[in-house]
């Protein structure tokens, strides 16, 4: 009779926190994101995320070559199960009615990773959303692709390894006309509006998500989970390249809900973001050479070819 009482004192707060589970992201909420450290220990490491990239403080790293992606085109024989867990919309990749098969991978600095699922974070309006930031801009969203190390039977095994994760992550904007990639899973989530409701949908190729020249344009780094448990095993790849969606796509994501069908007092999941944290002298890496620094290195051809021109003519 005490624990029923717990839960039920435990989700008449859910309007206000979303969440049951100990954790949510409101940030005046006991169990706000400032406060997971008291709950979480590795929520107060040194190499958490998110970050704010700064752009002037990346350094570009010529060794960073371009991802590998296999499979990526790949339908047959995958289920893909949306789901929503309250925090975020989630797709699950399955394979044999598990994501720790997944056949789809993703190569980095020559380890291969497992394409387990992929998720979301929005913000309630166009302003904010996105988990990571760019020069302090946040976009409207942000999707995860999280991969484990194939070396590792599972992600829970390796979630907790230093070597366990690699997650990829892309900045989405919006546009004037609809990402039909999208659209066919957001044309689902009337059927998952809730928390805990699930619904298997026909598999379709990762690859149609995300950008153009995407594979060789990123910004990379050490990092953590951004939910607890907060396991510092991360290796980010943050895109450069965005995702553009229609406005009426993103206000889909806004009619979700963090709590249950039954809740009294149902509650919509928007900004479902961690705010960033400190770099703590970690570096930032590039894998490309900004535009910048392409003008830099014309600029300064273009003042050794005078230099030569003018030296010629002194001499003659």
């Amino acid at each position: 009779m005490y624990w029923i009482v717990l839960v039920v004192l435990c989700c008449s707060k859910v309007f206000k926190e979303v969440s049951c589970e100990g954790w949510n992201y409101n940030s005046s909420s006991s169990e706000g994101p400032a406060n997971w450290k008291d709950t979480y220990p590795k929520c107060g490491g040194k190499k958490q995320s998110p970050i704010n990239i700064v752009e002037a403080d990346v350094t570009y790293n010529s060794d960073l070559k371009a991802l590998t992606l296999s499979d990526y085109n790949l339908t047959t024989g995958l289920t893909y199960e949306l789901t929503n867990h309250g925090h975020t919309i989630q797709v699950n990749i399955l394979k044999d009615g598990t994501s720790d098969k997944s056949p789809i991978m993703i190569g980095h600095k020559g380890v291969t990773y497992r394409l387990a699922q992929f998720h979301f974070h929005w913000g309630s309006d166009n302003n904010r959303g996105s988990e990571h930031t760019l020069n302090k801009k946040q976009f409207p969203a942000e999707m995860h692709l999280v991969h484990f190390n194939a070396k590792y039977t599972s992600v829970s095994e390796a979630a907790s390894k230093s070597d366990g994760l690699l997650v990829w992550g892309h900045f989405i904007e919006t546009g004037s006309t609809e990402n039909s990639a999208f659209q066919t899973f957001v044309k689902e989530f009337p059927s998952v509006t809730d928390k805990d409701e699930k619904k298997n949908i026909p598999a379709f190729p990762i690859s149609s998500l995300i950008p153009a020249d995407s594979t060789g344009n990123y910004f990379t780094y050490n990092g953590s989970l951004t939910t607890p448990k907060c396991f510092e095993s991360v290796t980010w790849i943050v895109n450069s390249k965005y995702i553009t969606v229609s406005s009426v796509q993103l206000e889909n994501f806004r009619k979700l809900r963090g709590t249950t069908k039954t809740a009294s007092t149902p509650a919509f999941m928007s900004n479902n973001y961690r705010p960033t944290q400190p770099l703590n002298g970690r570096k930032v890496e590039k894998s490309f050479k900004s535009e910048t620094s392409a003008g830099v290195r014309v600029i300064s051809s273009y003042t050794v070819v005078v230099a030569l021109v003018i030296s010629i003519v002194n001499f003659l």
